[in-house]
Order: C-alpha cells, then structure tokens, then sequence
C-alpha cells in the first residue's frame, strides 16, 4: 500500500504541473482579452469622438437650411405672387440678400441656395445660390441654365436629387457625393422642401465639398495601421481614409449594417484577407455611420514580448507534464493494464497466457489481483480438460448415432438394387441353360449389372463423403449440401411416402465447412422425418426455403409434424436432450448442430413452431466480411 501511495503523491504533482500549465495559457488569453478590450474602448472612443464632432458639421449646415426655410415661410406670400408681377422680383433681391448674409457668416458649408418650384415661376427656372470663392467671398452663382437646364420631370435625374428627395420623403435629407456640374465640384447636399399654406414655394439647400468630410475621416487614425471610412444612411461608402474601394469594406459593411440596425454605435471582429480587425462604428445626426478599423495584430504589438514569455513558460511546463506523465503513468499503468488484458484473454477463453512473476511476487493489492487471475486461469484450465473429454465423448456418440443412420439408409438404398441384380443373375443363368443366350444378350445383361453397381458405388461415396472431416474454412453451394443430405435420406423419405419441396435460391455460396454443414442438415431432415411419422399427418411434408440477405444466408426447414412443447423449448440444445424415445433419440443431434452453427461457423440456429408444424431457422455468413453483423441480422 505505501508504494500506490507514493504513487498516488506523484499523480498529484504532476496534476499541479498540469494545472500551472493551465493557469499560463489562461494568463495568456487573459492578457489577449485585456488589449483587446482596452483598444475596442479606444476604438469606440474615437468613432463617437468623431461621430460628434461630423455631427456638429452636418448639425451647422442644417441649422443654416433650417434658417433660410423657416424665413422663406414666413415672409413669402402666395397671394400676393399671383396678384401682383413685381412681388416676386422684389422678393428674389430680398432672398439674395439674406442667402449671401446668411452664407457670409458660415465657415462650414460651401454654398447656400433656394430652388423655387417651376410652377411658381413658368415659364422661367428660378434660384438664388451663393458659394465661397477662392478669396472665401460669397459669390452669386449664376448657372446658365440653357446650358445645364433643371428637369423637373420623372424619372427623376440624378443631379435632382436634392430637390425631389426632401419633397418625397417629407423631411430634410441629405444627398450622397455627387459632382455638381455648375461649378464641377464633387459635394455634399442638405435640402429641405418649403410650403406656405400648403404652397410648395421650393427647396433650400446647402452644400458642403466632400474633401472636407475626407479630411475629417483621414485624420482619426489610433495605430499603426488604422483606417477609417464614412457610410450614408443606405450603407453606401461615401468616402474612406485610405481610397480603397467598396470592396475592401464587404464584410465590414455587412456586419455594421446588422449592427446598426439594434444600436447607435458597437465595436466588433471581423476577417478580411484572412486578417483579422477591429471596427468600431456611431451614427451620426443625420443616420449616416461612421466607422474606424485596426488590424488587431497591430493591437497586441505591445504584448508581444509578454506572451512570448508566457508561452515559453507554457511550453516548458507541458513538456515537463509530458515527461513526467509518460515515466510514471507508465510505471503505474502496466500491472493495471497487464490485469486488464489477462481478464480480456479470460473473457474469451484463453488461460493460456503466463503471468508475469514481477506482478505475481507483489506483496500489495496489484500482487493479490493477479493471484487471483492466476487462480481463475487455473480453474479454467480443470474446467476445460473435463469439457474436452465431454466433447470427444459427445462427438464419438453423434458419429456413432450418424453411422447406424447411414446404415440403415444404405440398407433402404441397397435393398432394390441387390434384388434387381438377383433377378438378372437368375435370369441370366436361365438363359445359359436353355442355350437361348448369345453375344448381345449377354453384353446387354453386364451392362445393365455395371450401371447397378456403379449407382451403389456412388451410394457409398456419397456416405464416405459426408463422414470425411473438413479442416478448412472454404466456400461452397448450398443447393450442393442440401442435394447431398437429400440424397443420403432418399431411399428413407421414399419409403415413409414423404415429399420435399426445395425451393432455393440459385448461386447461394456459404463460407465454412461443408461436410459439418451437411451433418448439420442431416440431423435437421432426420428430425423433420421423425417429427412428421410421428405425428402421423395425412400430408408428409418437409419445405426448404433458402434466400441470401447483406452478406448472409438464410435457410428454412419446415414440417408439417407436430408443434414443440413450449416448455421444452429452452433444453432443445442441450446435450442429450430428446423429446423422442430413450431408444430412438441420443440427444446430441441439436447440441452438435448449434456447436456447428454457431462456433464453427459464426452463425445462428433456432427452432420455432409455425403454423402446421415446426421451423428450423439458420443463418450464417455468405462471404468473408468479419463477423461484426451475424448477431444483428440473424436475430440474436
């Protein structure tokens, strides 16, 4: 006992080897989850950083809009522009003056302007717009509109946008980058629609450039390595940091726009490239969402060093584990699994293997057990000499029963042929006497004598045959053993008027020992002839029905005898056990077929009453595939 305990002390100090190996890759992963969650903070910080600050931006120009809306509203007079023609020329000054005020006084958009509805002004199109010069002086724009006319009709263009966008959606919207052809700058554009009294009067609107927005985006970088990019409220990519194209961001848009849909704002994982980043991304005011990635190898470039050094550590440990589990599991192992495979050999029959005298001389429990399968081993070892001069005696005995069987069928074989040769003898002689026999009479009557004579040879060979032993496992015919085992009973089943019905399917070829095989059905078809005379049915029947199913054979003898007692059922296979006279049964018949059957030839035997007599069921292997689906197939 003090050796398993030291054992046992060894077990544990390797299982807290083992468990600081553990705590190292958790440090590891503990220090991965630490960066990563500091940069999705940093991350996050910056999108809602900047989120805001290009909220402000988009806030500020749709202040001014607002603004000039709000004013149109209250100061244009629908009335009074249907009554008098001057109206409107006084109030387009008046609205110049306020949009270049307006304008003057705004250092984040570019232009401002008021898109008056064509039905208002027919048959002119009318607008005010002021933009920034390169001096950053307000300008009046005046767009030659011959050239670059305003269409007003559906479908609608696309540099109309921003004028049936607002009116569509009932709303100030803003447009995506589009390049306005009046003064060919690529921009971006709030509008909102005007009405007076339910009056639409027209569209204000101001536009900011995109490289503006561009140079807000290209400054939030965090590493090395950091981009960032700015989507439109349909999650198109309106612009990004480094000028890749849409593409790049495919499964980045994906994933924000399942994101966006629940939150304002989020940071997840992503992989492009077979690279993986991190991406942080906050809506904007006008729903418009902004986005800054890091390649996460970029992230944990400072800790590098330190999970270097704990996966060293890791390593180290695992292979001190390692050596340390091999030497001992093995030192502690071996008797368990020496014992263990003793008992496997036992479970299957064999007490021939030695015991080891190491394990044997053991003054500890590992000693005991193999003591004790020492002892089993012998005990089987008794047993089987005793269940082999049992055997020899059973087969001895079934040898004996079989040979006064054939005997007898010999007789019955025998018996017509040897009263046919008497009578052609005597007629022969007769013929001698009366001087009537000439050549051809007499070649006739030898020929006639050596057919008879040849027939009673094959007789015999067939019954030699059956008696020779088989000792190997080879492939054979079933329709040739059921043909043999028929033949050997033919003078018998002739005699006692018994018909046969064999039907069989063709080409059926069994894997195993075919003179057992056809023992095996001999005892059956003598049971099957007992069973009926004793019954003494009007029809005498024996059916044999044979077909083949995944890889086995199938076999039913059927008679029209009597049923079986249930409660004999459970002894039919046991030694001599007979339900038939003390003189006419040994009872070893059905004790040697399921030897046969089930040992030699790794099958199945069964008995069953049926309707009008009794079946014999049989089942083994058609080819050579294992035996791993015998038990499955055949019923047990």
């Amino acid at each position: 006992m003090k050796k398993i305990s030291l054992r046992i002390m060894l077990a544990i100090i390797i299982c807290s080897i083992a468990t600081s190996t553990v705590l190292c890759v958790v440090s590891i992963k503990r220090a991965s989850s630490v960066m990563n969650d500091e940069a999705e903070q940093m991350l996050s910080y910056a999108s809602e950083k900047y989120s805001n600050q290009l909220s402000i931006y988009f806030k500020n120009t749709e202040g001014l809009v607002d603004s000039l809306a709000a004013n149109v509203s209250v100061t244009f007079d629908p009335m009074e522009h249907q009554e008098e023609v001057p109206y409107f020329i006084e109030y387009k000054a008046y609205l110049d003056r306020i949009i270049k005020e307006t304008l003057q006084y705004s250092d984040i958009a570019y232009g401002l302007y008021f898109t008056f509805n064509p039905e208002l002004t027919f048959p002119t199109q009318e607008e005010v717009w002021y933009a920034f010069d390169e001096a950053g002086t307000p300008q009046a724009v005046m767009p030659d509109l011959s050239l670059n006319a305003r269409d007003f009709t559906e479908p609608i263009a696309e540099n109309m946008q921003y004028y049936f966008q607002p009116i569509l959606e009932k709303k100030g919207t803003w447009t995506g980058p589009y390049v306005d052809s009046d003064v060919n700058l690529e921009m971006l554009s709030y509008s909102r629609a005007v009405y007076v009294d339910g009056v639409l009067v027209g569209v204000a609107g101001a536009d900011i450039l995109t490289d503006d927005t561009i140079d807000i985006v290209k400054t939030m970088k965090i590493y090395g390595g950091s981009s960032s990019f700015l989507y439109d409220d349909e999650k198109e990519l309106i612009v990004s940091s480094n000028d890749l194209n849409k593409e790049r961001y495919s499964e980045s848009e994906r994933q924000i726009q399942q994101y966006a849909e629940v939150k304002n704002s989020g940071v997840f994982h992503y992989f492009d490239l077979n690279e993986e980043y991190i991406l942080a991304f906050s809506k904007l005011s006008n729903g418009w969402i902004i986005g800054i990635t890091q390649p996460t190898k970029e992230v944990f470039s400072p800790t590098r060093g330190l999970i270097l050094v704990l996966t060293l550590l890791t390593l180290i440990c695992i292979v001190i584990t390692i050596i340390f589990g091999i030497y001992f599991s093995h030192r502690l192992s071996k008797p368990i699994v020496n014992a263990s495979d003793q008992l496997k050999l036992l479970k299957h029959g064999d007490y021939t293997h030695d015991i080891p005298t190491e394990f044997l001389n053991r003054k500890d429990d590992i000693g005991e057990f193999h003591n004790a399968i020492l002892s089993i081993q012998s005990e089987m070892k008794k047993e089987a000499e005793l269940n082999r001069e049992k055997d020899i005696l059973l087969i001895y005995q079934s040898k004996q029963a079989k040979i006064g069987e054939m005997v007898g069928n010999i007789s019955h074989q025998w018996k017509q042929p040897l009263n046919s040769i008497n009578l052609i003898l005597l007629n022969l002689y007769e013929d001698y006497q009366l001087k009537e026999l000439n050549d051809e009479e007499f070649k006739a009557t030898i020929d006639k004598l050596m057919s008879i004579v040849r027939n009673m040879s094959d007789t015999i060979k067939d019954f030699t045959d059956f008696l020779k032993p088989n000792r190997e496992v080879t492939e054979f015919d079933l329709n040739e053993s059921i043909a043999l085992a028929l033949n050997l009973m033919e003078a018998s089943l002739k005699y006692n008027h018994i018909a046969v019905e064999v039907n069989i399917d063709k080409g059926l070829k069994l894997l195993g020992y075919q003179n057992e095989f056809s023992h095996v059905l001999f005892n059956i078809l003598n049971n099957a002839r007992d069973a009926i005379l004793e019954s003494n049915v009007e029809k005498k029947l024996i059916q044999i029905r044979g077909w083949q199913a995944d890889g086995h054979v199938l076999l039913e003898i059927t008679n029209r005898g009597n049923p079986i007692p249930e409660e004999t059922f459970e002894n039919l296979f046991e030694p001599y056990f007979t339900t038939k006279n003390e003189k006419d049964g040994t009872g070893i018949g059905l004790y040697i077929s399921k030897i046969i059957i089930e040992q030699r030839m790794h099958g199945h035997i069964e008995l069953e009453n049926v309707y009008m007599g009794v079946c014999c069921r049989i089942c083994v292997k058609a080819k050579a595939e294992g035996n791993g689906n015998e038990s499955a197939l055949c019923g047990r």
